[in-house]
């Protein structure tokens, strides 16, 4: 591949998952105070509406490594962008909470698909050395879609249903280049007869456990910034649309330097990044509480969540498909579906304890258990018996 190749096919690789966890996922908290106003929905609701996208996410990763290695990276794409296409779509109309509770839903089915779509198809067409920087580039497409959300909610901003038309525009375009640029299945499959796909081992087996325990507590911790940072800000500092946007602007920029989370990896070592990474996280959720009216405060909690949280996730991807070396289109799913596990309970318990116990309670409540675990990053796995995760390149 040349660097012509490397340059594009991570550009394509970093929009496709902009699109699935940017625009399709995260973007619905930017447009809560909105859709929340317009449809009449208790925080209640809206809480456990943006948890059917992690509980979708989390159905669809169940079967999403088959589908990514029996079908191909590009028809898994394909069908990530329909689902996108179709929540998406359904968002923009929606008159009532089961309409949107069907599109949110649907978008979560896209999330699910597109990084074990991403991951084959970096598998299948570049080298082994470009592995774990392709991967970390690819999920930093995060920020690209949450950055892309602020831009719409400033031209639209009340109007979420243009917004939402926009993004079901994007979604078809998605399938179009993928359908065009991503590579097909595997010469037979998978390469293998079936039943013939050699056990993990024992080693990639804890490995993988411990990454998802700490995968699930980042989850858990992240979720109330993403899902209520938007309704904070408006409820206790009657924050515009203009000020949402830009919180969000800053959390899709600043996100953007998890691109180099494999280098850093392989440099620092997981157990440090980890560490460093979610205390960031914990810090950005204590300034966004304690100081919501001030812009600047603002401001610099949404860059260090950018931050934090592409790191983490980033994190996640690459040591997850160095552990599963031999499967790296099922390595990111055991570690992304404890995320969205974790960020199902916690948008959840968020919404229901905001009523009683009011926003900056819960937020700090929440980085609280963030910096707890921080104490414990030394057990974040390092190396498995068959992939050294200090290997650059491996997996």
């Amino acid at each position: 591949m040349t660097r012509r190749g490397v340059t594009g096919f991570a550009a394509l690789g970093a929009g496709l998952v902009a699109l699935g966890y940017g625009l399709a996922r995260f973007a619905y908290g930017l447009f809560v105070p909105f859709i929340r106003e317009t449809l009449g929905l208790s925080p209640e609701a809206v809480g456990f509406i943006g948890a059917l996208t992690f509980v979708s996410f989390v159905a669809t990763s169940l079967f999403a490594p088959f589908l990514a290695e029996r079908l191909g990276a590009r028809t898994t794409a394909v069908l990530a962008s329909a689902a996108a296409l179709v929540g998406l779509a359904a968002i923009a109309g929606a008159r009532g909470a089961g309409v949107l509770a069907l599109g949110v839903g649907a978008c979560g089915v896209c999330t699910g698909l597109i990084m074990p779509a991403m991951t084959e198809a970096v598998r299948a067409s570049a080298p082994s050395g470009l592995h774990g920087r392709l991967n970390a580039v690819n999920n930093a497409g995060t920020s690209i879609g949450v950055a892309a959300a602020a831009p719409a909610v400033l031209a639209w901003a009340t109007d979420w249903r243009s917004a939402y038309t926009a993004f079901a525009a994007v979604a078809l375009m998605a399938a179009v280049l993928a359908w065009r640029h991503l590579p097909g299945p595997r010469p037979g499959g998978n390469g293998e007869a079936p039943g013939t796909r050699p056990a993990l081992g024992r080693d990639q087996r804890h490995a993988m456990a411990t990454l998802s325990v700490f995968a699930f507590v980042m989850g858990l911790v992240s979720a109330p910034y993403w899902v209520f940072t938007p309704d904070l800000v408006t409820a206790l500092a009657g924050a515009s649309p203009r000020q949402t946007a830009l919180i969000w602007l800053a959390v899709g920029l600043a996100g953007l330097a998890g691109g180099g989370t494999g280098d850093i990896v392989h440099r620092l070592g997981a157990p440090l990044t980890h560490g460093a990474a979610l205390g960031l996280l914990a810090l950005a959720l204590v300034l966004i509480a304690a100081a919501p009216d001030n812009g600047a405060v603002a401001l610099l909690s949404a860059a260090l969540f950018g931050v934090a949280y592409m790191t983490l996730t980033g994190l996640h991807v690459v040591c997850g498909v160095r552990i599963l070396h031999d499967r790296p289109a099922a390595g990111a799913v055991p570690p992304f579906t404890a995320i969205a596990v974790g960020q199902v309970c916690g948008s959840s318990l968020a919404g229901v304890l905001i009523p009683g116990f009011g926003y900056a309670a819960v937020f700090t409540g929440f980085a609280t258990a963030g910096a707890l675990v921080c104490t414990a990053s030394a057990l974040v796995p390092e190396r498995t018996g068959h992939s050294g995760l200090t290997a650059q390149g491996t997996g």
